[in-house]
């Protein structure tokens, strides 16, 4: 977070504070690495992060985690398009999903459309493990009386969605948090959802479904059978913090867990 985006202070304002988010942040950054604190508060940054209607921050009023990422990385990115490190989002976070329409027909011909993202958004419900619920994400569904081109008829389709490009540093978001169409109301899932310390995305790339595709669908492929291209350690990440939601889908606290030493091969401490 050095990007210099060659603007200067904005402090037009009574309480004489700088308004550039961008600024701020660099700020939080810097007192936390090189200084000896262990906190800092972040009253300049709340003030200088607008909501929709271009007010400060209400503290007081409960935010969604994930709506905040989605805004403030969309602020920043637009902030750094100035700078040489224009895309430090997208090379940290980005990735991309390949949404894929597959004739059965005949043809085989495969229609696909790729999608960025910075999160990937996973469902809680019905779901007891992270893997239940990446095995949901990729599941396919079959769509009759699709017209294809190809075939030059109505046939039946398999729609999917796969991740096509993986995030140097993957971001999950558990959908715990859903509106009630029925009570119009909004509804917090509180229900366990088990996940790994470590784990590989490479059964549910583009390359790893159609890998097992290929061997009869079988659930687990030989090591030297599904690299892709790609070097193992591409696919595998290692959890390094985890945000809880306390309270209920109206009001309540977000605290965090981070692993402080997880670049060294012992036991981090959390």
């Amino acid at each position: 977070m050095a990007a210099d985006d060659k603007r200067p202070p904005m402090i037009e304002n009574p309480k004489k504070i700088d308004d550039n988010i961008l600024h701020q942040l660099q700020k939080i950054f810097a007192y936390l690495e090189l200084t000896e604190r262990q906190d800092y508060k972040p009253d300049k940054f709340c003030f200088a992060f607008k909501d929709l209607d271009g007010q400060p921050t209400n503290i007081s009023i409960q935010q969604d985690a994930q709506e905040f990422l989605n805004l403030i990385f969309d602020r920043l990115e637009n902030l750094l398009a100035c700078t040489p490190e224009k895309y430090l989002l997208q090379n940290v976070f980005g990735g991309k999903t390949c949404s894929q329409i597959i004739c059965k027909g005949g043809c085989g011909d495969v229609r696909r459309n790729y999608e960025d993202f910075y999160n990937l958004s996973l469902g809680v419900k019905g779901n007891t493990t992270l893997f239940e619920a990446l095995d949901n994400l990729i599941a396919s569904d079959t769509i009759n009386e699709f017209n294809c081109e190809h075939c030059a008829r109505k046939v039946s389709v398999l729609k999917r969605t796969c991740l096509s490009q993986l995030p140097n540093i993957l971001v999950v978001h558990l959908q715990r948090l859903l509106f009630n169409y029925d009570t119009m109301t909004n509804e917090k899932i509180n229900s366990r959802l088990e996940f790994p310390k470590e784990f590989s995305l490479e059964p549910y790339t583009v390359e790893g479904v159609e890998a097992r595709e290929k061997a009869g669908n079988v659930k687990n492929l030989p090591e030297d059978y599904y690299l892709h291209g790609h070097d193992a350690a591409y696919y595998e990440y290692k959890l390094a913090g985890v945000v809880v939601h306390y309270g209920t889908a109206d009001a309540g606290h977000y605290y965090s867990y981070i692993n402080t030493n997880r670049k060294r091969k012992a036991r981090g401490n959390w």
